[in-house]
């Protein structure tokens, strides 16, 4: 039978209270604008991955953990309280990625589907640009 030396266990609870703190600490100071944004990332990575397909066909998966990473760099930018610079990251850089979008400028190109089904697509990207505008109006609420 092993004995189980104290000072072991007592810095093994106080490494998980110490983590559980934090977790709790930073979902306590997560705001508004960036719980909005958290539930964009979700909807982006939960998405069918034929939504991405762009023509030509892309990337989807690199596409969909790009878009992920820009908004994790809004989040910060918020978390921070630069909500000008956030703000403009969400309406130059990833709202035109999730409008559908005629247009050939490689800038303003949608990273979204042109032949996947339309109604799903719309649905899609209607969704995410209605979280974007929730976002910007909560942030520059703040």
């Amino acid at each position: 039978m092993t004995c189980v030396k104290p000072k072991l266990v007592a810095s093994a609870l106080f490494a998980f209270v110490v983590a559980t703190m934090m977790v709790s600490t930073v979902n306590a100071q997560t705001s508004p604008a960036q719980a909005v944004l958290i539930e964009l990332e979700a909807a982006i990575q939960n998405a069918p991955d034929e939504l991405f397909q762009g023509d030509p066909v892309t990337y989807t998966k690199q596409q969909k953990d790009a878009l992920v990473r820009k908004i994790d760099v809004v989040i910060s930018m918020m978390g921070t309280g630069e909500n000008r610079a956030a703000i403009n990251k969400l309406e130059n850089d990833i709202a035109p990625k999730l409008t559908i979008c005629d247009t050939h400028r490689i800038r303003a190109r949608s990273w979204l589907s042109s032949t996947y089904d339309y109604e799903a697509v719309r649905t899609f990207s209607e969704r995410c640009l209605g979280l974007i505008n929730e976002a910007i109006t909560l942030a520059r609420q703040q």
